[in-house]
């Protein structure tokens, strides 16, 4: 709008949109700011943390001017110069477009946009708006959270089931599957070839584990970075999702952040198997199946999936990065909230002629 109807934008729409100014931002950042001030009262040396508080105030209190990302805007018809009805199913298009952040859909052929919506892997298409931040405090937690995370003060690990390990180990794939897949070789073996049910499926539930909670709590962590696998051999498919919880001051931890990741065998590049092949640890695994008088296709076919769930977690942690990327920029925050309606009135009716 501001680029296509700039004096429409300014006469009109801009007046009322700082009239129905959001105070949710107001709070956030007086929340933030006292967050900064008890800081550097009780732990002066945590200048670091402080400093990089201090650029989120800045950014969020200079965003704070900015409009919104979206705007439901209600004009009467006198206030129009033409209109275009598109049917419903082509409204939907457009409405799965924006979420998807799908670039000049306006102007595409809606063939072209379904095409493009299709390419998107099914688990990490968006068919829903993101809800709107309740207040400053989830707010404040997930700034916080997201801090940790850079500073590197966050605890971060793979779940399997209700066991988890450290990811700051950074295991290869080899170690990582058979983690996964029962943490023996008999039953890698089996998960390979296709003969055992696989790994737990990612969790889905928006509580932290005990054991999650143990390894937190003796680092004196506040934020847990918690990944989880779920991957269908028979589709050739893989999904990997990283979550973000928060410790909050009453003890209770809370998930803030959910980031997908998702590939599939048809996402595969040339060499990329073959990398995953060449690992020293797969080798010796590749010659053990050998030695058992196994493999062939399915141990490929095996090998391919190794490729795609690499694929899926660098995905998912893409996907993750921006999540925090976001919040530090306060992009995320002052995107999220919920969009301010602006009604207009009717037009005055022109002056009878003297």
């Amino acid at each position: 709008m501001q680029n296509a109807a700039p004096e429409f934008w300014t006469n009109s729409v801009l007046p009322e949109l700082k009239l129905s100014k959001d105070s949710t931002l107001d709070a956030l950042a007086k929340a933030l700011q006292t967050e900064i001030d008890q800081i550097q009262a009780t732990t002066p040396d945590r200048q670091q943390r402080a400093g990089l508080l201090k650029e989120i105030h800045e950014r969020l209190t200079q965003r704070n001017e900015d409009p919104p990302e979206f705007i439901v805007l209600e004009l009467p018809k006198t206030r129009t110069r033409g209109m275009e009805s598109q049917p419903h199913d082509r409204r939907e298009l457009c409405r799965l477009a924006i979420l998807n952040n799908i670039p000049d859909f306006e102007s595409t052929h809606w063939k072209s946009v379904t095409e493009q919506l299709q390419r998107i892997p099914v688990a990490a298409r968006k068919t829903a708006a993101p809800n709107p931040q309740q207040d400053e405090k989830e707010s404040i937690q997930r700034i916080l959270a997201a801090v940790d995370i850079r500073l590197n003060t966050a605890t971060r690990l793979v779940q399997q089931g209700e066991n988890v390990f450290d990811e700051s180990a950074q295991p290869d794939l080899a170690t990582l599957m058979t983690s996964m897949l029962g943490g023996n070789v008999e039953s890698l073996l089996g998960g390979l070839l296709g003969e055992s049910p696989g790994p737990v499926p990612a969790a889905k539930n928006d509580s932290l584990s005990d054991a999650a909670r143990a390894v937190a709590d003796s680092k004196d962590h506040s934020t847990t970075v918690l990944t989880a696998f779920d991957f269908q051999p028979e589709a050739g498919s893989a999904t990997v999702t990283r979550r973000m919880f928060r410790k909050r001051p009453d003890g209770q931890w809370s998930l803030l952040v959910t980031a997908t990741g998702a590939s599939t065998i048809a996402d595969l590049k040339p060499g990329q198997v073959d990398s995953i092949s060449n690992d020293p640890q797969i080798k010796e695994i590749a010659a053990m199946v050998e030695g058992l008088g196994l493999g062939g296709v399915q141990f490929s076919n095996a090998l391919q999936l190794g490729a795609v769930v690499r694929n899926a977690m660098q995905n998912a942690e893409q996907a993750f990065e921006q999540e925090i990327q976001g919040t530090i920029t306060t992009r995320a925050l002052t995107s999220a909230r919920n969009a301010p309606v602006i009604k207009l009135a009717e037009t005055a009716p022109p002056k009878a002629a003297p």
